[in-house]
């Protein structure tokens, strides 16, 4: 990477102490190529709580875990990783479904799958759709094997999401980073000093440690020690309250081989599959009884989840303002579905890499930053918008109309209801195969479909969907039991472990 000979960038101070602060460390220390660019990481009490939320890895974007050498086998040797092929989803109105990971069908001659699915198919059911899909059929007889060539029906591949400890996994992280010269200050932060332009003159550790730096990363969580006060935040729409906690549950058999997702009334519960343990995620109103609540603030009186945290849906317009930029849950809070945790935090830290700017910070670079990374958080949360308000018993289509949802995501919802049609948007944060799976999931089946669907004759239409779906249950078929798979991984890693 080159940087600017003028105005170079020779410092960066790096404010968490989880996996958001390590993964930015190690990313800067490997991307800048050996420049002379001084990495500090200074810890921050409790940045740790929503290390939860990247308990679930998709394979992107660009997957920075893989360029910084985790394999999936060592994912799994140094972070107790387990795999996934689809989520269970339940929730109002909606018994357990398996939705997979990754696309469903083949698109052909430049129209989606789902169109003509919606076109000759008698039974438009969530349930129907996904079975063209080789995860959905391999989880329905608890198997699995990793997406590879082999595994392919022509262009359609199931796609494996990593289940991983996020704890364990920060701490190789750290130490990667120290290998590259990465430097952790001696205390916890205690203060932020700013200069009058409100840009940050320097940190304090508790160790009265001083610690200036031309570029400072937040990566310290909801808190947001570094960000202004003035910062905006923008609350995603049907949002409240909430308190996020994670309870770990250890299994004596196989992990299952998917994740489930269940809305209730109290709020949300994911649970993933990781090594030996079960871990589930709960996002709710309230710690003690799940009933909707207040703002959180504090210690609930006689509230025994003394682990959770208080955690609101939403994100920032300006995670970069001045030379501070907010990464991960610092710049957007959104639900744990579908990995979005992860790709919005893989993303930021891509950008950053992409963006990296002088000492200056020039708003050549921060604009831009913030432009892109305010797309990916609304768009994350759009997706999210949707499911809750699934959750709190509004059927899609009608809450698309009856102005419950914000007008850009009831016009998605519209138009996709009418004709299938998904509009193009900048970000790519949610891959469009995401968007018709949560439609379909949640009963958005379109009323038409493209036109253009109609260049193949019926029968032969009737004939390619029936020779697919028989293709995805013999390839189902060949996956390996996941218990039979579970063990050889194991026998791998125990192997593999020094």
């Amino acid at each position: 990477m080159k940087l600017d000979p003028g105005r170079p960038l020779r410092s960066v101070v790096i404010a968490g102490s989880g996996l958001e602060a390590w993964l930015a460390a190690a990313v800067l220390a490997l991307r800048l190529d050996g420049r002379r660019v001084d990495i500090t990481v200074c810890p921050v009490s409790g940045s740790q709580d929503w290390d939860g939320l990247y308990t679930a890895l998709p394979a992107w974007p660009g997957d920075l875990f893989r360029d910084l050498g985790y394999s999936d086998l060592k994912l799994a040797t140094l972070a107790d990783a387990s795999f996934s092929l689809g989520t269970r989803v339940s929730g109002p109105g909606l018994e357990a479904v398996i939705k997979p990971h990754g696309p469903v069908g083949i698109n052909v001659g430049g129209v989606a799958f789902h169109h003509y699915w919606r076109r000759v198919s008698t039974r438009l059911t969530p349930d129907d759709y996904f079975r063209y899909s080789p995860g959905t059929e391999a989880l329905r007889r608890s198997a699995l094997a990793p997406p590879v060539p082999a595994n392919a029906l022509g262009p359609l591949q199931h796609e494996m999401v990593r289940h991983v400890d996020p704890w364990a996994l920060q701490k190789h992280l750290r130490h990667q980073a120290y290998a590259m010269d990465v430097r952790e200050a001696r205390g916890p932060l205690a203060e932020v000093q700013r200069a009058d332009d409100g840009r940050i003159a320097g940190l304090t550790t508790t160790r009265g440690e001083k610690l200036s730096a031309d570029l400072f990363v937040d990566c310290t969580g909801p808190n947001r020690r570094l960000c202004s006060e003035a910062s905006a935040w923008e609350a995603a729409p049907l949002s409240r309250a909430a308190w996020l906690w994670a309870e770990h549950e250890h299994r004596d058999a196989a992990p299952l081989p998917w994740s489930s997702l269940s809305g209730t009334e109290a709020g949300w519960k994911a649970v993933f599959p990781r090594g030996t343990e079960e871990v589930t995620l709960h996002l709710a109103g309230d710690r003690t009884t799940g009933e909707a609540s207040g703002t959180p603030a504090g210690e609930a009186p006689g509230n025994p989840r003394g682990n959770a945290v208080p955690y609101h849906i939403g994100h920032t317009p300006t995670p970069w303002e001045g030379n501070c930029v907010a990464l991960g849950s610092a710049a957007a809070s959104v639900l744990p579905l579908d990995g979005l945790p992860a790709r919005l935090l893989m993303n930021m830290v891509q950008r950053l890499v992409a963006l990296l700017p002088g000492r200056d910070c020039h708003p050549a670079e921060t604009l831009e930053f913030n432009q892109l990374s305010a797309e990916d958080a609304r768009e994350a949360n759009h997706l999210g918008t949707l499911y809750e308000a699934w959750r709190q018993g509004h059927a899609p289509r009608e809450a698309a109309i009856d102005g419950t949802l914000p007008e850009p995501l009831a016009l998605r919802v519209r138009l996709f209801a009418r004709r299938g049609w998904l509009s193009p948007r900048d970000s790519q944060l949610v891959p469009e195969d995401c968007w018709r799976a949560a439609f379909i999931l949640l009963g958005v089946i379109p009323d038409h479909h493209d036109r253009l669907a109609d260049r193949i004759e019926r029968d032969q239409v009737e004939e390619n969907l029936l020779a697919l779906k028989h293709k995805v249950r013999q390839i189902a078929r060949t996956f390996p039991a996941h218990d039979e798979y579970f063990a050889a991984m194991q026998a791998t890693i125990r192997e593999a472990r020094p």
